[in-house]
């Protein structure tokens, strides 16, 4: 009977202690097992739709579309970098003066002048002038006079129609800068036509003066154009 116990009492411990260890195995994480809970996964994008988000602009990294407008290179990380526009500096005119010109001089390329022309310049403020004379049917130069401030000239003129154009200055510095940077050019609004009627030439007489109720006015023009 005592051996009887014995033996039962043993079995039974054996049982509960097999209990226990197997309790605890149940209740415990295997090695390899983790513990997860349910979580919502954001769906892969494909590769040749992934964009990139850069200023608020989505751009096709793959296709390369680009918004209409808008110029930028992702690939080589271009940037546009906006240049300031600087001026050059005007130059200085530094020519020699030189001595003024007689009144009259020119430069005429003509010999068989026939038709009157007289033009008076005015003394106001010094200015002394260099009138060119300018054939309309070709535009073509047939000379250009120099007259003094206040004085007037008396030349003919071959036949035909012209224009009038003069600059004005104070200092003369020669063919190639007339009056330095001070020069000024105006041109005669009117035509002047030359001409023979059988019996007496026909010219005219210029005043550049200012005044009132005159009938000749003038426009200024650009150095290239006179």
């Amino acid at each position: 009977i005592i051996l009887f116990f014995t033996v039962g009492l043993v079995f039974g411990l054996g049982i509960l202690l097999l209990d226990i260890i197997v309790g605890k195995k149940e209740g415990a994480l295997a090695p390899h097992q983790v513990q997860t809970q349910p979580v919502q996964t954001q769906q892969a994008i494909p590769s040749s739709t992934k964009k990139s988000r850069s200023m608020g602009i989505d751009y096709d990294l793959i296709a390369g579309n680009k918004p209409v407008g808008i110029d930028y290179n992702l690939i080589a990380g271009v940037k546009r970098v906006a240049t300031a526009t600087i001026q050059q500096p005007i130059p200085v005119f530094n020519q020699p003066e030189q001595p003024l010109p007689q009144s009259g001089a020119n430069n005429a390329n003509f010999r068989d002048g026939v038709a009157p022309l007289k033009i008076r310049t005015s003394s106001a403020g010094g200015h002394h002038y260099f009138v060119k004379i300018v054939n309309l049917l070709n535009s073509q130069p047939i000379g250009a006079y120099f007259i003094h401030s206040g004085e007037t000239i008396d030349i003919k003129v071959p036949l035909g129609t012209y224009e009038i154009r003069y600059a004005s200055g104070t200092k003369w510095y020669g063919l190639d800068y007339l009056f330095g940077s001070d020069t000024t050019y105006n041109k005669a609004d009117s035509t002047f036509d030359f001409s023979f009627d059988g019996y007496q030439y026909s010219g005219y007489t210029i005043e550049l003066i200012m005044q009132q109720n005159g009938n000749l006015s003038t426009s200024g023009i650009k150095p290239n154009q006179w």
